[in-house]
Parts: structure tokens; C-alpha cells; sequence
């Protein structure tokens, strides 16, 4: 992130020890885009979410819970951003902290929850251990993701015989 509270050629930089939101955070690559305006694109960005909401349906926002295992600050952190971030377009978002084993039933194995925040890895190292859980039927697939073409797009990467078009696909 950049600092500085400065405008120069590099794009926007934040005054420093002045606490910004995650939307407002600059990457240090931000000079390759001259971010000048960003204030103000900013403010665009957050009144057309507004309107998407209430084009949905949702004219004064809604609520939802985001359910993270109490004993990863990181997680509950990242809940917290969320829940700040959503709050500026009019969603309220309530984090319910629960013991691990709990998130494991609840969340994890019955998908008993709204949202959630957690790290997600491979027990190995390939493609296909990470990538399987979001086949439709997996087990695993807790996010509940569904998606034909994905589906079809995973079986054929699984049975393709040549590595190079298993990467392509």
C-alpha cells in the first residue's frame, strides 16, 4: 500500500496512520494506473453498487450472518473488513464467532450457514486436489457450487491424457 498523502505521478497515496477501507487501499502497482481521481471513483463505485441492490430488489440493503471459526483472528478479521465494506452500500453484516469443531459440523459437513470465511488449501500439491471440491456432486463442495459447465470442464481436464491440454482446459 502506498503512503504518503501525496498526489503525484504514482496514483493516490493515503495519509499515513489514517485508517481506509479495504475498497480504498491502493496497490503499490497503482503507479502503472495513475489512480488521480480515486476518491471520487470510489464514491461512483459505491453509489452504482447502491443502485445494482436496489435493482435486485434490495432498495435499503438486507441482513445476513457470516459464521467464522473463533479460533482464527484472521478469519474473524476478514469477517469484520466484509461486514465494514458491505455496510457502506446499506448490508448489515452480523459475524457469529464459533468454536471449531462447531464450524466443522455445522458449516463445514451440513452447510448450515449464509457466509463464512476460511482458507481453503490442497492436501496435496496438484490441481485436481484443490479444484475437485468445487465439482457439483463432491462431498466436499461445502460452498454448495453448482455449475454444469464446470463440471463437464473438470471431467474432461481429469480423463485428458496429455498434460499440456489438461492446463489449457
Amino acid at each position: 500500500m502506498l503512503c504518503g498523502g501525496c498526489e503525484t505521478d504514482h496514483g493516490f497515496c493515503f495519509p499515513t496512520g489514517r485508517e481506509v477501507p479495504l475498497l480504498q487501499y491502493v496497490p503499490v502497482f497503482s503507479q502503472i494506473f495513475l489512480f488521480r481521481n480515486w476518491q471520487t471513483n470510489i464514491r461512483m463505485i459505491r453509489k452504482r453498487r447502491k443502485s445494482l441492490l436496489a435493482r435486485q430488489g434490495y432498495p435499503n440493503g438486507f441482513s445476513f450472518t457470516i459464521t467464522v471459526a473463533s479460533n482464527y483472528d484472521q478469519h474473524i478479521e476478514t469477517a469484520q473488513v466484509i461486514a465494514q465494506e458491505l455496510k457502506e452500500v446499506g448490508i448489515k453484516a452480523d459475524i457469529q464467532e464459533v468454536e471449531w469443531n462447531s464450524w466443522l459440523e455445522d458449516v463445514y459437513n451440513h452447510r448450515k450457514y449464509e457466509a463464512t470465511v476460511i482458507g481453503v488449501d490442497a492436501s496435496t500439491l496438484s490441481a485436481s486436489s484443490l479444484l475437485s471440491r468445487f465439482v457439483s456432486s463432491a462431498p466436499n463442495n461445502f460452498i454448495n457450487f453448482h455449475s454444469d459447465s464446470y463440471d463437464e470442464t473438470y471431467q474432461k481436464a481429469e480423463s485428458a491424457v496429455q498434460e499440456q491440454e489438461r492446463i489449457l482446459l
